[in-house]
């Protein structure tokens, strides 16, 4: 099931970026997200974007290394999205979130094996841990691997642990170092 935000200005003449969200249902409860979208948006600290917020029936089985949900992602999901809205056709038009298992989704394997031979996978990657979770160590040791392909990292670690209120508050720094609006556009 997909639950899908449009922008308040949303114009079917315009071409907006499109924002894949893992465990959609738990980011619109307990981050409130839509709220957030809109407030970011509002004070043009983001551009108006598409989210669909992904609900998985099972995602511990849906996001360790299937298959079958990457192709779903690529194959089915983002080309109907594209056939229905009007996004932005490139992959820097494109944003995959998630949060603890949802940020890895469906890439846990992928993470083993980048481990081993680093490659450029995107153009800008945002990660953020808090320094009080016992996966602090793996992210800080997967940022220079990352930075090492030429990939743009923004690596940021709070003061905080494994839970909502984190994930929800690094959104506003990563949505706008991901999708920089005219706000910041203005002041650079």
């Amino acid at each position: 099931r997909i639950s899908l935000y449009r922008p308040a200005r949303f114009r079917q003449t315009r071409r907006y970026p499109l924002l894949l969200v893992h465990d959609g249902g738990d980011y619109l409860e307990y981050a409130r997200i839509k709220t957030i979208l809109d407030n970011l948006i509002h004070r043009l600290e983001i551009p108006g974007l598409v989210a669909a917020f992904m609900h998985p029936p099972d995602r511990m089985e849906q996001y360790r290394a299937n298959e079958a949900h990457a192709r779903y992602l690529t194959h089915e999901l983002v080309p109907q999205l594209e056939a229905e809205l009007p996004l932005v056709g490139t992959p820097d038009g494109r944003c995959l979130l998630g949060a603890s298992l949802g940020a890895v989704a469906p890439i846990a394997e992928f993470v083993n094996g980048f481990r081993a031979q680093p490659t450029a996978v995107s153009r800008k990657v945002f990660v953020s841990c808090g320094m009080y979770e016992s996966l602090i160590y793996e992210n800080r040791s997967l940022v220079p691997l990352l930075q090492g392909t030429g990939m743009e990292v923004c690596f940021v670690e709070a003061r905080d642990g494994h839970n909502w209120e984190n994930w929800r508050d690094r959104l506003r720094e990563g949505l706008s170092w991901l999708f920089p609006g005219p706000l910041w556009l203005v002041y650079e």
